[in-house]
């Protein structure tokens, strides 16, 4: 896994640790195929796919509108994370 990879899981952990059942998540991604960083690219399908992992649901992913000139690769994403998960 990347170091942008691994910072992205350790991310993805610590909002599902912090985020009451039911509680969302606000997020604008910077969805590019470039090398390197910041901002460090990622892939949309695979980061809905990553969220949903966790139990997240969308209610929105799409890439993002109104934004500055020139930033055409930033998605917007608005999660629920799911009811309490029983043991």
């Amino acid at each position: 896994m990347s170091e942008s990879g691994a910072n992205r899981a350790h991310y993805r952990s610590t909002v599902d640790r912090l985020l009451r059942a039911e509680g969302w998540l606000l997020g604008l991604f910077f969805c590019h195929p470039r090398p390197g960083g910041p901002p460090f690219g990622s892939n949309p399908e695979q980061l809905a796919a990553s969220w949903a992992q966790i139990g997240f649901h969308p209610l929105i992913w799409e890439p993002a509108q109104g934004s500055v000139a020139g930033r055409s690769e930033e998605w917007l994403g608005f999660w629920r994370k799911p009811e309490q998960r029983s043991a």
